[in-house]
């Protein structure tokens, strides 16, 4: 497998191989049968209020989901939680070429903290 670019707007943050299929991957920390999973993560962030649709098809991005929860803020004053807003989205290309992307949204805490439209995008590759 060959290094490909990356886009000057995008700061690659980490790289690594895992030690299994993408396809396991998927269904191990994403699918929907991994709800119980992604709902016991944020309860120990200390998150509540976890909501989680199921995948659905989109016409310009092969499927999407929504998720959201209530973050704690750790500041002394103001809200003791954030509303937090995901819309998730992956697509599968050939040879097992797996793309995620989320986008996120907090709103409920003071400008200072707030976090509106952050894009993360993951490709994994078998």
């Amino acid at each position: 497998m060959h290094q490909r670019a990356i886009a000057e707007c995008f700061t690659k943050v980490a790289e690594t191989k895992f030690p299994i299929k993408v396809e396991e991957f998927f269904n191990l920390f994403l699918s929907d049968k991994a709800v119980n999973f992604i709902k016991s993560f944020h309860r120990r962030c200390g998150d509540k209020e976890f909501k989680c649709s199921s995948w659905c098809p989109h016409d310009k991005f092969g499927h999407v989901r929504d998720v959201s929860f209530q973050h704690p803020i750790k500041i002394y004053f103001g809200a003791k939680f954030g509303s937090c807003q995901e819309a998730q989205k992956f697509r599968i290309y050939r040879n097992s070429h797996l793309v995620i992307e989320t986008s996120q949204d907090i709103s409920g805490v003071s400008r200072g903290v707030q976090n509106s439209g952050k894009i993360e995008k993951i490709r994994l590759i078998d």
